[in-house]
């Protein structure tokens, strides 16, 4: 779990811990995987299912590599 959330952090911050996203436009396949998992945590949180809602952030986080 801490090397996920590690990973999760590098998404949005700098070495120097200040936020920092791209305003580059996200490819197709990166679309594509947005919006699977939005969908999909949207499905898990309205069936109470919070342990797959963060799987499916897991998964995320590593398809967009």
């Amino acid at each position: 779990m801490f090397r996920f959330l590690k990973k999760y952090w590098k998404l949005f911050f700098n070495e120097k811990g200040e936020f920092s996203v791209s305003d580059d436009q996200p490819s197709p396949e990166e679309l594509k995987v947005l919006h699977k998992t939005i969908n999909k945590i949207r499905e898990d949180i309205e069936r109470f299912s919070f342990n797959t809602a963060v799987s499916n952030f897991m998964i995320c986080t590593n398809e967009t590599d």
